[in-house]
């Protein structure tokens, strides 16, 4: 499970994690993913955070949605993106429907090895 310190953490600094991931360029990363995604094709972005990631592959073409334990982070990357973000923990989540992606960056080391297991 994510352990609690870390969700708090990105509860009450929401506004200042967003603003110092915005700026980062993470095209080449996104890029290399799409290379396996058919065009239009439906992703997932697990540990959404800002949205910014989604925000891009949209602007790609692909169907986005998220998901983020965060409702802070939930609530901003829905205004920011203008698409469908899901609060729930994601070793809680079950999918409704199939998706050609799964994108997931730097949000699986959140969790402690006992979850994974």
């Amino acid at each position: 499970m994510l352990p609690n310190c870390t969700l708090t953490y990105y509860e009450t600094h929401a506004e200042e994690y967003i603003q110092s991931t915005y700026p980062i360029d993470m095209s080449p990363a996104c890029d290399r993913f799409l290379k396996y995604i058919p065009q239009g094709g439906r992703i997932i972005d697990i540990g959404c955070g800002s949205g910014r990631d989604m925000k891009y592959f949209r602007s790609k073409g692909y169907v986005v949605e998220g998901l983020d334990a965060s409702a802070s982070m939930c609530q901003k990357a829905a205004q920011y993106t203008g698409l469908p973000v899901t609060c729930i923990k994601m070793q809680s989540w079950r999918p409704h429907h199939a998706y050609d992606g799964i994108w997931s960056c730097a949000s699986l080391l959140h969790l402690t090895e006992e979850s994974i297991l």
